[in-house]
């Protein structure tokens, strides 16, 4: 797995080099830096924010068509713990009622495992793939 996004570093320098009119070495600069502290937030969050948070970047990017809501459940039984994610999808002017499985996290061993749909995969609610 890539540690980086070098398009999207690549892009973003390109980015600010024609907005405020950078050099490319000013702009590729900025832009490592923005993708380090980045990463760095993301490796500051426990698995399950992480998880959350990857879920509610996908609902920030969805169209507003529908009405999105996360869900998280503890379960603790046969001397396991996990906590199951999903996404509910609604629509105001109907009885449209969706449930999307993410998976879970075994809170003994702190694994993600992914269910029919993966929060790290690379896919939007409507199966294109996201920027």
């Amino acid at each position: 797995m890539k540690k980086y996004d070098l398009s999207g570093i690549m892009k973003r320098a390109w980015a600010l080099v024609r907005k405020l009119g950078w050099t490319i070495s000013q702009g590729l600069k900025r832009a490592w830096k923005e993708a380090k502290t980045v990463n760095v937030e993301a490796a500051e969050l426990s698995l399950e924010e992480n998880v959350i948070a990857k879920l509610q970047h996908r609902i920030d990017i969805a169209p507003d068509v529908y009405n999105y809501e996360i869900q998280t459940n503890l379960w603790e039984n046969y001397g396991r713990s996990r906590t199951y994610f999903k996404v509910v999808e609604t629509r105001k002017n109907s009885r449209h009622y969706g449930v999307r499985d993410y998976g879970y996290i075994d809170n003994q061993k702190n694994v993600y495992v992914a269910g029919k749909n993966d929060a790290f995969g690379k896919y939007d609610f409507s199966g294109n793939v996201m920027k």
